[in-house]
């Protein structure tokens, strides 16, 4: 929850402050931090919450797909 809580603090901090001299920086911050908070919450799947094993394993794929899915729109970023 710490990580949560922290992440939505930088994720105030950003929008408020606009550190990074280029707009499209500040925005592909924004993007990161809210799949990193999007991360988070689907981790508190893997706790006790959830007791199906076959519900872990689908949201273990979903995790998956999200991060492959933000390393791509990344590398796009760069690479153009």
């Amino acid at each position: 929850m710490l990580n949560t809580l922290l992440n939505i603090s930088y994720l105030m901090y950003i929008f408020n402050a606009m550190p990074f001299e280029l707009r499209n920086l500040n925005y592909l911050e924004i993007f990161n931090e809210c799949f990193i908070l999007l991360i988070s919450y689907l981790l508190l799947g893997f706790s006790d919450w959830i007791q199906d094993v076959d519900s872990k394993i689908a949201l273990g794929y979903v995790l998956t797909y999200l991060i492959l899915l933000n390393i791509g729109i990344n590398l796009s970023i760069i690479a153009y």
